[in-house]
């Protein structure tokens, strides 16, 4: 069990908030001709930097997963489908719940819920899995591309 201290409470605020609009936000986008904006991204980045300071290693690869995906999004004008809105909000609700852990169990809930995880568009983040293609382009030309998430650090 790792000691996080007692800005681990500070750490669970900041993921209440920034998770409920995050998940809000991601809700928004179902309705056509919805924009993700910066807002959610920057939720997203306020998550893994408390994840970070307070040493959750889950909880930051998945904010950080989920930040370059959504900093993708604002970069290409990509279109969410809802498959790929059903895989970050999957990510956004696992990153609440882990959010809700005690500091003294965090380490044994991510153990204990890895599967879990990984379904929530986490894989290749706590399981080691491939990079999932979530985002669809759809330029002028009326072409599909996928774009994949971008490598994490210490990921091949």
């Amino acid at each position: 069990m790792t000691e996080r201290g007692p800005l681990y409470a500070l750490f669970r605020d900041e993921v209440a908030r920034h998770a409920a609009a995050l998940i809000a936000g991601l809700r928004g986008l179902e309705r056509p001709g919805a924009e993700p904006g910066s807002a959610l991204t920057l939720a997203t980045h306020s998550i893994r930097g408390a994840a970070r300071v307070v040493g959750v290693a889950a909880a930051e690869r998945l904010a950080g997963e989920l930040e370059e995906c959504l900093s993708a999004v604002e970069r290409t004008k990509a279109a969410l489908g809802p498959p790929a809105i059903a895989t970050l909000l999957a990510g956004a609700e696992a990153l609440a719940r882990l959010g809700e852990v005690p500091a003294g169990e965090i380490d044994a809930w991510v153990t204990e819920h890895r599967a879990g995880l990984e379904a929530a568009g986490a894989a290749g983040v706590v399981g080691g899995g491939p990079a999932e293609e979530i985002l669809e382009h759809r330029p002028d030309q009326g072409e599909g591309v996928a774009v994949r998430r971008p490598a994490l650090q210490g990921e091949d």
